[in-house]
């Protein structure tokens, strides 16, 4: 019998050719602004990368962990997490023993993390210095290119050429994730949208079990960016991975990143057009080459 969690995955690809079905890809992320460090607040976009059919082998294995004692209804990083009375973060030895299985678990199959910070004060630092419409003071923007990135880039390594599928969960700010990616995607070439599978969706994570997983490297990621934001890529204790570098692409835009890029952009916007662009481009130019 095909339990519930399994067949949710499946939903996502029934209409699917059997041949396809399976090797089509799924990316599952959280998107929040982290408000922990009052002058540094940030956007982050953290999830995992794999095909369908990784994802069926995670999801049961998943809910298994989640039956040893005490049951868990859901993965939550920030329900196995205290702090002291001096605010610093308390890590329970028993729990963070627990939450070490599930990133096992991530780490033996063939699932690719992402991890992606946008300081909300450098962004409109830069929007300001450079007097581009503040329109374009949107972190998700940014984000959402980062992440494309380097889903593309996940994809290659995973040997995946199938389009990706966007799954958020349903925490996540719905209209903001949604009018970014209105902008973001009428804005790509049509060479990234092939790769691209529809709109985002947003989930409960009870329902989809890779989205606990998002969980997972969002809050470490938010603890990262506080403790060393030049080291994204050194999410995890080292307890857990043994010194062996995780299967994760991971970065933060410092304030010179995101002027550079915005540089790039005006500059190929002043460039004349030989031909009529197939598509919108950011500040009325081609932002993609």
């Amino acid at each position: 019998m095909i339990s519930a969690v399994v067949s949710n995955i499946l939903a996502r690809v029934s209409g699917l050719l059997s041949s396809r079905r399976y090797s089509r890809q799924i990316l599952m992320l959280q998107a929040y602004f982290d408000g922990s460090t009052q002058q540094d607040t940030a956007l982050i976009f953290a999830g995992h990368l794999a095909s369908v059919d990784t994802w069926l082998k995670f999801s049961g294995e998943w809910e298994e962990l989640l039956t040893i004692h005490p049951r868990l209804e859901a993965f939550k990083m920030s329900d196995m997490t205290a702090y002291n009375s001096d605010g610093s973060l308390k890590l329970n030895t028993s729990t963070m023993e627990r939450a070490m299985f599930h990133y096992k678990l991530i780490d033996r199959l063939p699932i690719f993390g992402l991890s992606c910070a946008i300081p909300i004060h450098n962004l409109t630092k830069v929007i300001s210095e450079l007097g581009i419409d503040t329109y374009w003071n949107n972190p998700y923007y940014l984000a959402w290119r980062a992440v494309i990135t380097m889903a593309l880039e996940g994809a290659r390594l995973l040997r995946l050429i199938d389009p990706i599928e966007f799954i958020f969960d349903e925490q996540s700010d719905k209209v903001q994730v949604i009018n970014s990616w209105d902008n973001f995607y009428n804005s790509c070439p049509i060479s990234y949208r092939r790769k691209i599978q529809g709109t985002p969706s947003f989930k409960d994570d009870k329902d989809i079990m890779p989205l606990q997983a998002a969980d997972l490297i969002a809050w470490w990621a938010r603890r990262q960016y506080i403790i060393d934001k030049t080291r994204m890529i050194d999410l995890y204790p080292i307890e857990w991975t043994g010194g062996k570098a995780p299967h994760l692409l991971a970065t933060h835009m410092p304030e010179e990143a995101i002027r550079t890029q915005f540089l790039k952009d005006i500059e190929i916007a002043r460039q004349p057009k030989p031909r009529a662009s197939s598509h919108t481009s950011l500040l009325r130019g081609e932002p993609w080459k």
